[in-house]
C-alpha cells in the first residue's frame, strides 16, 4: 500500500515539477487557448475548451499549461463539440505569433499613442496620489479603496498624449484602465488590460494576464479590434492563452509596423509563483493581426 501510495506521490510530483520548472515558453505552445470568441461582419462565434483546471480533491492536479489541450472543444451557443484541430488552425488565420530576440527593439516606429511618463506621479505610503488638473489649478485625489475583505487599488500608469490624458489603472481581482483628461477631470473607460494603438488607430489591443480565477485556469485575456477604411470596427476578437503571461509594464510594448506589435511575456506557470516580474526570465513575443 505504502509503495502505491509513493509511487502515486511521484507522479504527481514529477508532473507539477516539469510544468512550474519551465523558465521559458516552448514555440509549440504560443496558440494554446481555453476560449476563442470572433465577431466579423455581423456574425459571431465562441469556442471554449472545458479543460478540467481546478483542484480536485484525489484527482492528479493540472498538468497541461504547455501541452494541447485534453478536452474537447465545444460550441458556446448550442453546446456541440467541435473539431478542435480545425479552430486552433481558425484562430491563426487573424494572428501570427512568434518568439523573437531582443534586436527587434531596433524595428520600433513612432507612435502618437502610446503611453509616456512625463508627469511621474508618485504614490505615497498610505497609497494615494494627486492628478494636477487644468495646469495644476486643481487636482483629482486617488486612495487605495477597501471593499469587505478586498482593496481597489489605484495607480497612474502614464499619460495618453494623443488624447491629452492621465492612464489610470484601477485593479480589484482584475485591472481596468480609463483616461482621465488633464483639463477637465473627465473620466474615459478604456479598457480591461493595457490599451494599445496600432500607429495610424485603425488596431486597438489590449491584454492583461488574469490570475483571480480561482479554477487554476489563469491565462492571458487578449482582446483586438480592427476598422475599416470607412473607420468603421468591422473585426472583434478575443482568446485567452493558457501558457504565457504579458507584462503589465507600458514600456514593454511597441509596434513595429502598421499591424506588427512586440511585447514582454512569461512562462504562466512561473508568472503566478514569482510577484516580483523583474526577477523572472522575460521573452519578446511578436504579434501580428492578419
Amino acid at each position: 500500500m505504502k509503495k502505491i501510495v509513493l509511487i502515486t506521490f511521484l507522479i504527481i510530483s514529477k508532473s507539477i515539477f516539469s510544468q512550474d520548472s519551465i523558465s521559458q515558453i516552448p514555440e509549440s505552445c504560443l496558440y494554446y487557448f481555453y476560449d476563442f470568441t470572433l465577431s466579423k461582419n455581423d456574425e459571431s462565434m465562441q469556442i471554449r475548451y472545458p479543460e478540467e483546471t481546478g483542484f480536485i480533491s484525489g484527482k492528479e492536479p493540472y498538468s497541461s499549461y504547455y501541452l494541447k489541450n485534453k478536452s474537447i472543444p465545444y460550441d458556446v451557443s448550442n453546446g456541440n463539440q467541435l473539431d478542435a484541430e480545425f479552430y486552433n488552425e481558425e484562430l491563426k488565420k487573424f494572428i501570427s505569433l512568434e518568439l523573437v530576440d531582443e534586436h527587434i527593439k531596433d524595428f520600433r516606429i513612432p507612435n502618437k499613442y502610446e503611453i509616456t511618463n512625463k508627469s511621474n506621479i508618485k504614490i505615497n505610503a498610505f497609497g494615494e496620489f494627486y492628478l494636477p488638473i487644468d495646469n495644476k489649478k486643481d487636482s483629482i485625489h486617488f486612495k487605495d479603496t477597501p471593499i469587505e475583505a478586498y482593496t481597489t487599488t489605484y495607480s497612474c500608469v502614464g499619460e495618453m498624449e494623443y488624447f491629452d490624458s492621465y492612464l489610470i489603472s484601477e485593479f480589484f481581482e482584475q485591472p481596468a484602465y480609463f483616461l482621465i483628461n488633464r483639463k477637465d477631470g473627465s473620466k474615459r473607460y478604456m479598457s480591461s488590460g493595457l490599451p494599445n494603438y496600432s500607429p495610424s488607430g485603425m488596431i486597438f489591443i489590449d491584454m492583461f494576464t488574469n490570475t483571480a480565477t480561482y479554477q487554476h485556469n489563469e491565462s492571458t485575456v487578449l482582446s483586438f479590434s480592427k476598422k475599416n477604411e470607412n473607420n468603421k470596427v468591422e473585426q472583434m476578437s478575443s482568446v485567452s492563452f493558457k501558457s504565457w503571461a504579458v507584462s503589465s509594464n507600458p514600456e514593454d510594448y511597441f509596434w513595429i509596423s502598421e499591424n506588427e506589435i512586440v511585447f514582454k511575456v512569461f512562462p504562466i506557470r512561473k508568472y503566478i509563483f514569482e510577484p516580483n516580474l523583474n526577477a523572472l526570465k522575460s521573452q519578446y513575443l511578436k504579434m501580428k493581426i492578419l
